[in-house]
């Protein structure tokens, strides 16, 4: 079955609260309000950090199998349709986001059998899954990869780690400009999500923020245009972090955010 074919497919899968609280900790927060957010952000496993890191009886990753794999990716998408339908009753938009660790690693001798076109192929079906509910699909990766992948796959944004490997984005300038110029966004995750954030004033991060910008700018792209296509996010999940330390990155971001705005508009 292709992705969309039947409008109704994806409710035979859903995520339990007993397998996910945060969907429906959000989900009862979000009740609570009178009126829709401008935008709503839920997250799915991608398919290629799932196959290749679930393996089968003969510790093979399961990826190897095309049969799996195809099923993997269809059940992953499902579950991003649904998570875009449940959360489209209070914002405006949902941002999905496909969450693909692995792909740090991709091109290196461990994954030399992993082809470019076939992980452009199962993002795609993901990025489709997303856009077949009106929601905007990204993909995050929280290590250096290929960025042209998801650019290639169709995400609307790519969303990496700008605070250690900021620089990486600009090996891509070609693919970037097109992305940009497309109506593409960057989320640059520039600020720490580890005990680095104690160290970090708002200062340090503009500051770090800006470097890696006009070093994408400095590949031919415009700094303005990078700038109107720009989100700004944690550099990755803060689950591993205190509440104190978790607290503190949101602070810096907002901090951040509203000096980038009042610079930029």
């Amino acid at each position: 079955m292709e992705i969309g074919e039947d409008d109704s497919y994806c409710a035979a899968v859903t995520v339990s609260p007993a397998f996910s609280q945060g969907i429906y900790t959000l989900e009862e927060e979000l009740q609570k309000r009178t009126s829709k957010l401008p935008f709503v952000k839920c997250q799915v496993t991608g398919p290629c950090s799932f196959a290749l890191t679930v393996v089968d009886e003969k510790k093979r990753a399961i990826y190897y199998n095309e049969e799996f794999r195809d099923m993997i990716v269809k059940t992953l998408a499902m579950i991003a349709r649904w998570q875009v339908r449940k959360f489209s009753a209070y914002a405006d938009e949902v941002i999905c986001f496909v969450d693909e660790p692995i792909l740090s690693a991709f091109g290196s001798s461990t994954y030399i059998s992993v082809h470019k076109d076939d992980v452009i192929n199962l993002l795609a079906d993901m990025m489709d899954a997303v856009h077949a509910e009106e929601g905007f699909a990204g993909m995050h990766c929280c290590g250096n990869t290929e960025w042209s992948i998801p650019i290639d796959a169709g995400a609307d944004i790519v969303s990496f780690d700008a605070f250690q490997h900021g620089e990486t984005i600009a090996m891509y300038a070609k693919a970037v400009n097109n992305f940009l110029r497309r109506g593409g966004a960057l989320a640059w995750g520039i600020v720490p999500t580890s005990a680095l954030i104690k160290e970090q004033t708002v200062e340090d991060l503009v500051l770090r923020l800006e470097g890696v910008m006009n070093n994408l700018a400095a590949k031919g792209i415009e700094k303005r245009l990078i700038a109107d296509q720009a989100i700004l996010t944690p550099s990755c999940g803060t689950g591993s972090l205190t509440p104190e330390e978790a607290e503190l990155v949101y602070e810096r971001l907002a901090a951040l955010s509203s000096l980038m705005k009042k610079k930029y508009t």
